[in-house]
């Protein structure tokens, strides 16, 4: 049981303000897990999700007119977005070392964002997006960018040491970050989702859930997309208001 909110606790740790429904699945499943560990299986989900994972789960926006944007919307961004997780790992590596085989390697999953693979225009239209109409989210997506570089940076550095870093791009999840956005033109952004839909909370679980057991065990250096193929695909949904 206490295996069981752990797993809890550090989950809601990843998933900010995203749905408590999630953290009953992670808990249920973590609790299943601490009932069976005599499985080897199970245990070993188990021994990985609570002691051999870290996460980096650092995220800031900011938006602002191009030709008015502030400097301060870089030096924030930067420092939060790539150099927090460098000296997070950096400090944490001790740890991370302990107990760890190539068998059971320990775990780094960083988390950056599609907005470092997608190269558009992030000025935001009169249809709306994730900052006010007129601004855009310019210091962002390079910060991220850079989270990823670091990543495959970390992935190399590490992967001798038994240390596997992978690096999580989302696209749109339900947050405080991305609360504006949903509440102003979820239209919008549901429009470039073939699915028709957003991220769920439980797409992001499952994932870390993947990378941090067995099945992330002989991954390294990998950049995971997890966007609905909205980027993959390009595909834009026709407005509602307009005829063919």
């Amino acid at each position: 049981m206490l295996i069981g909110w752990m797993c809890l606790l550090i989950t809601r740790a990843l998933l900010g303000e995203y749905l408590p429904t999630t953290y009953l699945i992670v808990f249920t499943l973590c609790f299943v897990c601490n009932l069976l560990r005599s499985v080897s299986l199970f245990g070993a989900i188990t021994e990985n999700i609570v002691h051999h994972t870290n996460t980096n789960k650092s995220g800031k926006n900011r938006g602002a007119a191009y030709d008015d944007f502030p400097e301060s919307g870089w030096d924030k961004l930067m420092a939060l977005n790539v150099k927090a997780i460098f000296y997070t790992t950096v400090g944490l590596e001790p740890l991370l070392l302990k107990n760890a085989t190539s068998d059971s390697p320990t775990r780094v999953i960083n988390i950056a964002s599609m907005a470092a693979i997608n190269t558009g225009d992030v000025t935001t239209t009169e249809s709306g997006g994730l900052s006010a109409v007129g601004h855009g989210t310019y210091s962002y997506g390079p910060s991220k960018a850079a989270c990823v570089h670091l990543s495959r940076l970390q992935a190399s550095k590490l992967a001798p040491k038994h240390i596997n870093v992978n690096v999580v791009c989302p696209g749109v999840f339900p947050s405080r970050m991305t609360a504006f956005g949903l509440r102003e033109a979820m239209d919008t952004l549901t429009a470039g989702q073939p699915g028709g839909r957003i991220g769920k909370p439980s797409d992001f679980a499952g994932l870390i859930l993947f990378l941090s057991g067995l099945g992330g065990a002989h991954m390294v250096g990998g950049v995971f997309a997890i966007d609905g193929g909205s980027t993959r695909t390009g595909y834009r949904r026709i407005a509602r208001d307009r005829k063919l």
